[in-house]
């Protein structure tokens, strides 16, 4: 009886080890589409995420390319930064924008970019 309990106990621990466990993914990230923008003073930029094995736990935004980056301010908004407040400073020209979002196992997505 004894012999079957260890064996039993032995088969159950032995198929546990074997078993695949699923590799770790980085998160989707989607921002907003491009715009055509109207010299504004502020514009809000929203991006969403999904991880296909978690939380998403934040965004990150970056100014790739602007007419003049010195008088552009941005401000992550949401509970996540996954909303975005750009400050143009009134001055009109193309801008570019990047957003990743991490995940609640550090995994960082790779960049989506947003054209005004």
């Amino acid at each position: 009886m004894r012999t079957a309990a260890l064996s039993l106990i032995l088969a159950v621990s032995l198929a546990a080890c074997s078993a695949e466990r699923p590799l770790k993914a980085a998160p989707i990230v989607r921002a907003s589409p491009d715009l055509d923008l109207v010299v504004r003073e502020v514009v809000f930029i929203g991006a969403q995420a999904q991880d296909p094995d978690g939380e998403v736990a934040s965004f990150a935004w970056s100014l790739v390319a602007a007419p003049d980056p010195s008088a552009t301010q941005l401000t992550p908004k949401g509970r996540k930064g996954e909303v975005l407040e750009l400050k143009t400073g009134g001055i009109p020209g193309h801008y570019v924008l990047s957003v990743t979002a991490t995940d609640d196992d550090e995994l960082v997505s790779e960049p989506d970019f947003v054209n005004l």
